[in-house]
């Protein structure tokens, strides 16, 4: 990244000709902000984006649609061709210039939705330093997708190939192999359910950013963009179940039951509450 900005000046909002954005952290803080690109790109000549997990590849689907003055750049490529006269603003910094580009959804689904159909992560990214308390338990997973069966829901697993041993491990089923990144395909499938169960990965935000009515399970206290309350100030139809940060899944699960229960009455199953510890 250095040899992007080493000399250049921080944007600060302004008109400008070069502008460019460095998408860090996670793919979850890229789709977050995917809202503000076209805010952005509004303000200069050329919107230079620098992405190096094809995050790109959603772009055709953001409500409204993208300007044509946003270049991707590719892992690579030099400083050289973006052009001179650059600023440069890391893109996690755009939320403090566009407060007014908060809403969601801000991504189309690709496809109708199938009713009494659940997609299911368990699981995140096995080599983030957090997951041994971001993803769950095989048996807490095992329990939940045993659970959400029972209740009378069709669950779909849209864990990665990453992922596949510890889905097994949990419900005895198989996950499609070679998704990893495949940021479309993802959306395919994230639109064909009703709704989701997720922790805290990218496909958390991906749904929120779609609209879809989403149950996040997460620790608390958790990461800073889930805030504290129940409902999420970046994606309003995500509701969030927390557990103690040392703790065990049965509380975050309870709380998602209790809140199918008030919408849906096959949460009302005899003997549910059963499976939930």
């Amino acid at each position: 990244m250095r040899d992007y900005i080493d000399g250049v000046e921080r944007w600060k909002g302004q008109v400008a000709e070069n502008l460019f954005i460095w998408l860090e952290q996670g793919a979850g803080d890229r789709v977050q902000v995917l809202r503000f690109l076209g805010a952005a790109a509004s303000r200069v000549q050329t919107l230079w984006v620098r992405d190096h997990l094809s995050i790109a590849d959603l772009a055709s689907l953001c409500i409204p649609s993208l300007p044509g003055n946003i270049e991707w750049i590719v892992p690579g490529e030099t400083r050289t061709a973006i052009g001179r006269q650059l600023l440069w603003v890391p893109g996690l910094s755009l939320p403090a210039h566009f407060s007014q580009h908060w809403s969601a959804p801000y991504l189309r689904t690709t496809a109708p939705p199938e009713i009494g159909t659940i997609g299911l992560c368990c699981f995140g990214n096995r080599e983030n330093k957090l997951d041994p308390v971001r993803s769950l338990t095989t048996e807490a997973a095992g329990r939940l997708n045993a659970l959400l069966t029972f209740i009378g829901y069709k669950v779909v697993s849209l864990h990665g190939s990453d992922n596949a041993d510890r889905w097994f491990a949990a419900s005895g089923q198989t996950t499609p192999t070679g998704r990893r990144h495949n940021w479309r395909q993802l959306v395919d499938e994230i639109s064909r359910c009703e709704m989701i169960v997720t922790v805290d990965t990218v496909i958390s935000h991906i749904a929120g950013a779609m609209g879809k009515p989403t149950h996040l399970l997460t620790y608390d206290p958790s990461d800073w963009r889930w805030m504290t309350g129940v409902v999420s100030g970046w994606y309003p139809t995500v509701r969030i179940h927390r557990k103690p940060l040392n703790g065990d899944w049965s509380m975050a699960v309870a709380s998602l039951i209790s809140s199918l229960d008030k919408s849906d009455q096959r949460c009302g199953a005899p003997g549910s509450k059963g499976l939930i510890s």
